[in-house]
């Protein structure tokens, strides 16, 4: 054995590259063992996230084709619902004018009828008035004329 007399941190000699064979042996192992599989995991994991993003802004497009899809029907049915509105208006209008038309033909009715009967009542109260005041003349009359005695 010999011995070297030196004054240097750091002598180079066989132990190095010893040291140096086992490093790279163990860069591949680690790069095998650990490193691939991260990288791997990594890289399926940014896949999926990827795939993720498509999904989310396919069913944002989605949403947003149903949301103008829904406003449109929306739109729709609230212009039927306001013509049936209006339908309804219209025909509740004609129905009113119909049943006043029918109520003022019934008044008119009932008061001819009305007019009729007040009419009669007076005729009659006229030929009675007129029988009653001609009784009451003829009794005033004999009343007034000189009692004739029959001797």
């Amino acid at each position: 054995m010999e011995i070297i007399k030196t004054t240097a941190l750091i002598t180079i000699n066989e132990t190095l590259w010893v040291q140096l064979i086992f490093f790279l042996i163990f860069l591949f192992l680690i790069n095998r063992v650990m490193f691939r599989p991260v990288r791997r995991n990594m890289a399926d994991r940014e896949v999926h996230f990827l795939s993720l993003r498509q999904d989310i802004h396919l069913l944002e497009e989605e949403i947003d084709a149903l949301s103008d899809q829904a406003e449109a029907e929306e739109n729709q049915l609230r212009a039927t619902a306001q013509r049936a509105g209006e339908a309804l208006q219209e025909e509740g209008r004609k129905e009113a004018k119909r049943l006043m038309d029918s109520a003022l033909e019934e008044i008119r009715a009932i008061q001819q009828e009305s007019e009729e009967q007040l009419e009669a009542s007076l005729a009659s109260a006229r030929r009675q008035v007129e029988h009653e005041s001609q009784e009451l003349a003829q009794s005033i009359i004999q009343q007034f004329q000189p009692r004739r005695t029959v001797s």
